[in-house]
């Protein structure tokens, strides 16, 4: 099993608009957790127009060049929003690496099949969708842990898995 046996630490490099000074990391670099504050006269809307996008792209880059690189396949858990984001943001390279996208909702694994429907090219990408029980480590996890009532965190120690070794947060 890959390891994630890197210094994630240097996430910090991201920068937001001009108008904007990051003050430090909060936890996993990789969760996205940073304090940032808004310089005097700086505009607020700048957050909202650009920097999100632009904060997400360079996780993701730092995602494909520090740990991806080192990985052969691995899965997105969330075939929600997050988890569909973070597979469709991959460049070429990093995108034919994802096994599957798993999830724990029967609808969406029923369907089997998950089909990026805005996609310019033909036939559109489709990645399939597992119970993550069926699903190959490691994992990218895609999902807001305090929104799960604990029910996440379960499911992991039922598989015995170990944060850095088999999954990452990433949302």
């Amino acid at each position: 099993m890959p390891s994630v046996d890197t210094d994630l630490s240097t996430c910090a490099e991201v920068r937001p608009p001009r108008s904007w000074v990051y003050l430090g990391t909060v936890g996993d670099p990789l969760s996205g957790a940073g304090i940032w504050q808004q310089k005097a006269g700086g505009n607020a809307s700048d957050y909202e127009d650009g920097s999100r996008t632009t904060i997400w792209t360079h996780r993701v880059r730092f995602l494909e060049e520090r740990v991806l690189q080192g990985w052969a396949s691995f899965t997105i858990w969330n075939t929600g929003k997050q988890g569909r984001r973070l597979c469709f943001s991959l460049t070429a390279a990093s995108w034919s690496k994802v096994a599957a996208f798993c999830d724990v909702d029967e609808n969406k694994i029923r369907k089997g099949v998950y089909c990026y429907e805005d996609a310019q090219e033909r036939p559109k990408p489709q990645v399939h969708i597992l119970h993550f029980r069926a699903a190959q480590l490691p994992f990218f996890i895609c999902v807001k842990l305090d929104l799960t009532g604990r029910e996440l965190e379960d499911k992991l120690r039922s598989r015995h898995l170990q944060e850095g070794r088999d999954f990452l947060h990433f949302s």
